[in-house]
């Protein structure tokens, strides 16, 4: 009967191998220590080590407020080791996301590389579309919020007489409010705003849109007239009805300042008050 190769082994031979891999996971240990200490000692070279940081595309306040949040963010370390300043290990994407979300008034943000300590930050800044007012709809509401053509409130407004900005009134579903809340959809309000400035091609002054729980647009004009559009209305053929009424020979005396409101919510059947 074959004995095992194992039994053979001397005592001795068990020793020397047993003492060859403790050699060899010391050996791997102290290399895999040595290559972690390299790589930690490498990360914090000033060479590669962002320092420097430009804003670019907006006023220098807010510049210099925005290099300062970004410096905050790249302060720390990842497990205590590495630099998040690092020009290789730098969080582009988490930074950014922080930058936008700490500053309502930017749009976008985009974080380039320039030299290897140094970082350029070139933002863009919301314009203000329209003035979006809690109160009921009249001059002067003191809670406004300067928003954006997407529909975002991205600052407090002060008081504002008469009609400087369109103001929009209704349409955020959720409470309370605040800067950075979302009126209507990014897509759905773009084309409700682009629908109200293409009525001052047919010489028309839009003043302000209310937005009722049902999402129907009630379009206020200079003069007091309402123009009624449904929720899930083609804007574009709206525009055509409504050019095509204006364009009828009972509205080319001015009758349209005559009337309470001009409901086009039904299609090619058209709903009109005189005021009283």
């Amino acid at each position: 009967m074959p004995v095992p190769r194992n039994r053979l082994l001397s005592p001795r031979l068990a020793r020397r191998r047993r003492k060859v891999l403790i050699q060899k996971a010391v050996f791997l240990g102290v290399a895999t220590l040595l290559l972690a200490a390299s790589a930690v000692w490498l990360s914090h070279l000033e060479a590669i080590t962002i320092s420097k940081i430009s804003v670019a595309g907006t006023s220098p306040s807010t510049a210099n407020a925005v290099e300062e949040f970004i410096q905050h963010e790249l302060a720390g370390k990842y497990w205590h080791l590495f630099p998040k300043a690092n020009v290789a290990l730098f969080p582009r994407s988490a930074v950014e996301a922080a930058v936008l979300d700490a500053f309502p008034r930017l749009s976008s943000i985009e974080l380039r590389l320039g030299d290897l300590d140094f970082i350029q930050a070139v933002v863009t800044e919301r314009s203000s579309a329209a003035l979006w007012c809690e109160a009921a709809k009249e001059e002067g509401a003191s809670d406004c919020y300067y928003l954006d053509q997407s529909g975002v409130l991205f600052e407090k407004a002060p008081v504002f007489e008469g009609n400087v900005f369109l103001r929009v009134y209704g349409g955020i579903s959720k409470t309370p409010h605040s800067v950075g809340s979302q009126v209507l959809a990014p897509e759905q309000f773009k084309k409700l705003y682009s629908f109200i400035i293409s009525l001052r091609d047919l010489k028309l002054t839009p003043t302000a849109v209310a937005i009722d729980a049902e999402g129907d647009y009630t379009i206020t004009l200079q003069g007091g007239v309402d123009i009624l559009v449904g929720d899930n209305q083609d804007v574009s053929e709206v525009r055509e009805n409504l050019e095509a009424i204006l364009g009828a020979d009972e509205f080319k005396d001015g009758k349209l300042e005559r009337l309470e409101y001009l409901d086009l919510r039904f299609g090619n059947k058209v709903y009109l008050k005189e005021k009283k």
